[in-house]
């Protein structure tokens, strides 16, 4: 649960934290779908502002990034409430 919530939130450093996963007990094919799963808004997200970009209507792809980027601010502050909780409990 907390791999998925972890590349769910935007702004995680996603291609660092997979040098860790295999320390976690977790099966490969596991975290493959997990991660595939977690990464899909991201991805649509970003999508969708580059073709609306570059289709001649930047005022949708502003207002897309300004929200990736204002959920990424969130996604982060997230992030280290939930590494401080982690380190709490060890």
């Amino acid at each position: 649960m907390i791999v998925f919530l972890l590349f769910l939130i935007p702004g995680t450093p996603k291609d660092t934290l997979i040098y860790f996963i295999p320390i976690l007990p977790i099966s490969p094919i596991k975290f493959f779908i997990i991660s595939y799963i977690a990464r899909i808004p991201s991805i649509l997200s970003s999508t969708f502002a580059g073709a609306t970009l570059v289709g001649g209507n930047p005022s949708i792809a502003i207002f897309i990034f300004l929200f990736i980027g204002i959920t990424s601010l969130i996604g982060i502050m997230s992030y280290e409430t939930i590494v401080k909780k982690i380190k709490d409990k060890k």
